[in-house]
């Protein structure tokens, strides 16, 4: 039978040869990996070292690794901490603040880490940051329709006048509005806000492209 201190030591051990891969890339996917086993030495440490490591993709030298790296460390923090909202919203932020990729191909990355932040949340407020990002411009041909995906269907449906005036408010509100309205047709939206809702994608509803069966 395998004792907890010789957990500990075996823990200890791995950790200390992390410290030798001087590479970023490497270095990160080995501890992101490992980094449950801190629970044998210092189960305190685990959301400030998940916090660290989500720090660590600034130095990624491309940014379509780095979004990807960005989610996968938001996945490890869902399964270790899934009640810590930092190391979430640190990937977030920083994937706003970094330079631009191609959408299509980091929009499943983008979806997750929005998944991962939205998670729990019931109010504007809990997603306070969030909502400013989609209301700035340069943010929202990159973030608008991830965020509409993937924020929990009720909160969607809770809020969709709100979501429903920031899409209308851009320069082509057709595009995203196919994607949250067929989201909302998945939902029950109140009565009282149906005709308001109704009244605010009027004029837009010729430019949308029909259904097919």
């Amino acid at each position: 039978m395998i004792s907890f201190r010789n957990t500990t030591d075996v823990a200890r051990n791995w950790f200390c040869k992390i410290a030798d891969i001087k590479e970023v890339i490497p270095r990160f996917y080995v501890e992101s990996t490992l980094i449950g086993c801190l629970r044998f030495l210092d189960s305190t440490a685990l959301s400030v070292n998940l916090l660290r490591l989500t720090k660590m993709i600034e130095k990624f030298p491309h940014p379509l690794s780095a979004a990807y790296a960005r989610a996968y460390i938001c996945k490890v923090s869902m399964v270790l901490e899934p009640t810590d909202r930092g190391p979430h919203w640190r990937a977030l932020n920083d994937w706003m603040q970094s330079s631009r990729q191609p959408t299509e191909f980091v929009a499943p990355a983008l979806e997750w880490i929005v998944q991962c932040v939205s998670y729990g949340a019931t109010t504007m407020e809990d997603l306070g940051p969030l909502w400013e990002y989609c209301k700035q411009p340069e943010q929202q041909i990159s973030l608008l329709r991830p965020f509409v995906m993937a924020v929990p269907l009720k909160y969607l449906s809770n809020y969709c006048l709100e979501v429903c005036e920031i899409i209308i408010s851009q320069k082509r509100p057709a595009a995203d509005l196919e994607v949250f309205l067929a989201r909302l047709l998945q939902s029950e939206i109140s009565v009282d806000v149906r005709p308001k809702l109704y009244r605010m994608i009027w004029p837009y509803l010729f430019d949308l492209k029909p259904m097919t069966s």
